[in-house]
């Protein structure tokens, strides 16, 4: 949204030859966004500046160009700014790419009308700490007596109005946005209320109230992730994944073998039991399947009929999902059964795509060609899924890859 600018403030990144203010001015650039949260229609706003580094070519990639997300060539710094003028979150940019990322440390202010108590930042090793100034510029024009002559004369200053500390980060990952506090509410509003999330995805199902309710409870507690942040941010990555495809799920209790299992002809997910509705492994295995199911062109139905050929792969897909997050150490795709060979050389495996649990997989080539290996002794060994449908061997774990290449999301905060 284009924003009038009477006062000709722009920003910059270093220190300012007020001899060239012009053109720093055509090396900024304010925007005003609007978004809207998914599930409440909220509406919450935050300004981004842009500037322009001394490498940026303005001729071939005027700012004007440029829009959020959507960097094209750009070369400088996005940064976003809540509407009170805090700084919320910020990128380096590199042709477009994100190089680096630039977190608030401290703001101070010539305005009288902002008092508050302003905290040091200490910045992370390998991050600096840099000051970033916002100027406008001031005029004031001078008329002629009545009943002399001449003209109006207008003289014009510019001023130092703002300083924003910046904690500079390189080597940072991001999709260049802006990440709202409290996950995407208004970032003016303390408490944020709370949204039912699950009635958000749910159709008729077969609970009551009270069934329902308890399922409520282990949904959010799959969002929150059980207080695990890398947990919470990729469940909260996959329930979006859901939400923005809009299909809607149904919940059952019925007899089924085992405690929970995923119909994707139907969009249900039942549970063998009342207590498999407060079993948060449960969910986040069935809800896997769910996503999944959203993802896979034509749903993942085709794969659990006839033949059955591609159910061993979602069933990996999901097991090495969850071993990932759990940490190399955790071995549950392999089974209970599995020998301690087999749990050693799983786990060696599992480390050795996470870089030692620090980096998720974000490419097929990072499975170091060892994909289909493990795929295949999951199908021969793991108990419950041994020898059931038939391995597809054209059916890459490409839903894990897109939810680990696609968010910000990091293994072990």
């Amino acid at each position: 949204m284009a924003i009038a600018n009477p006062d000709r403030i722009f920003a910059a990144t270093g220190t300012v030859d007020t001899k060239q203010i012009e053109l720093y001015e055509k090396r900024s650039l304010i925007r005003l966004l609007v978004f809207e949260d998914p599930i409440s229609k909220k509406r919450y706003s935050c300004f981004m500046v842009m500037v322009a580094g001394e490498s940026h070519n303005l001729q071939q990639s005027p700012l004007n160009d440029l829009h959020y997300k959507a960097y094209k060539e750009f070369t400088g710094v996005v940064d976003f700014y809540s509407m009170d003028g805090e700084l919320v979150n910020g990128w380096s940019m590199e042709k477009g790419k994100v190089v680096g990322s630039r977190k608030p440390g401290v703001s101070r202010t010539s305005s009288p009308i902002r008092n508050q108590k302003l905290m040091n930042v200490l910045p992370p090793e390998n991050c600096n700490t840099r000051e970033d100034p916002r100027w406008r510029t001031l005029c004031n024009t001078v008329y002629p007596i009545e009943g002399m002559t001449g003209e109006p004369v207008t003289t014009c200053r510019q001023e130092l109005y703002y300083v924003t500390v910046v904690i500079s980060c390189p080597d940072e990952d991001g999709d260049g946005g802006y990440v709202p506090p409290h996950g995407g509410t208004d970032p003016n509003d303390p408490e944020p209320p709370q949204q039912d999330s699950l009635q958000a995805i749910a159709k008729d199902t077969c609970l009551n109230a009270t069934q329902m309710q308890t399922l409520r409870n282990t949904f959010n507690s799959y969002l929150n992730g059980e207080g695990d942040l890398s947990w919470a941010c990729l469940h909260k990555a996959i329930y979006g994944r859901v939400l923005t495809s809009g299909k809607k799920i149904g919940f059952c209790i019925n007899t089924i073998n085992g405690s929970g299992t995923y119909n994707a002809l139907t969009s249900t997910i039942t549970y063998g039991d009342e207590l498999g509705l407060t079993r948060f492994l449960t969910l986040r295995h069935e809800f896997f399947h769910v996503y999944q199911d959203t993802y896979y062109t034509g749903g993942t139905s085709q794969y659990n009929s006839g033949t059955r050929t591609g159910y061993p792969n979602l069933e990996f897909e999901q097991a090495l999902f969850n071993d990932i997050l759990d940490g190399s150490d955790n071995a549950s795709a392999m089974g209970s059964t599995a020998s301690n060979s087999d749990l050693v050389e799983y786990r060696n495996w599992v480390k050795s795509i996470t870089n030692n649990n620090t980096s998720y997989p974000t490419q097929f080539s990072d499975f170091g060609g060892q994909y289909y290996y493990f795929l295949n002794k999951f199908y021969a060994i793991a108990n419950h899924y041994s020898g059931i449908g038939i391995v597809k061997s054209d059916l890459p774990p490409n839903a894990l890859l897109n939810i680990f290449n696609t968010t910000n999301c990091k293994l072990n905060y």
